[in-house]
């Protein structure tokens, strides 16, 4: 009993340890005696998928705000507020519902060299994210989509979020990507019969 109670501390005890330990990173840059550089904040991560579509169809298809909300879900309004959309100072206001949250933020194209890469950027309360993707031709009827992300997080909030679940941005990534995939291949399918 008593080595199942004093394991059971012991394990309570490291729990609470390595929570004060991650909160402390809070604290210190609170205080302005640690730089982001020395936090795990920005967040960076990639990601990659093949897609089978040449370049230019797949290109036509992500740039194309029609069909935005087919391979993101929840975005229900993609609402411009100025500019071409795709181009190069492009801004509008995006909102998505996820369950019975609400979730509305900005984007803006901060530079655009398609068909080979765009820049956006995405803020919303305590949030800011840049996504770059780029294309590569791996064939005449493959292409590889790559989306390099970077979090900045300004609210404590979302970086205790960010620090306790790092895998639920890179998997809402994942999944974006891999449903834009399956919405390219499935229109270059249905066009080419």
């Amino acid at each position: 009993m008593y080595h199942v109670l004093s394991t059971n501390v012991y394990f309570l005890l490291s729990s609470c340890n390595e929570a004060y330990g991650k909160l402390d990173i809070f604290n210190r840059r609170r205080q302005n005696k640690l730089t982001f550089e020395q936090t795990p904040y920005p967040m960076k991560y990639s990601s990659s998928i093949i897609i089978h579509a040449p370049l230019s169809f797949t290109v036509d298809v992500f740039s194309n705000p029609e069909q935005l909300t087919q391979w993101q879900k929840g975005l229900v309004e993609v609402n411009p507020i100025s500019g071409n959309y795709g181009e190069e100072g492009y801004e509008g206001h995006l909102k998505f519902e996820m369950g019975k949250r609400v979730l509305e933020m900005t984007e803006k194209v901060e530079k655009s060299n398609l068909p080979r890469m765009q820049s956006n950027v995405y803020q919303t309360k305590g949030v800011f994210n840049r996504v770059v993707t780029r294309f590569e031709e791996v064939s005449s009827d493959q292409t590889r989509c790559i989306t390099d992300h970077e979090f900045v997080f300004s609210s404590f909030g979302m970086k205790f979020f960010a620090l306790l679940m790092p895998g639920a941005f890179k998997k809402q990534s994942a999944k974006y990507l891999k449903d834009f995939k399956s919405l390219v291949e499935q229109l270059y399918s249905e066009q080419n019969g």
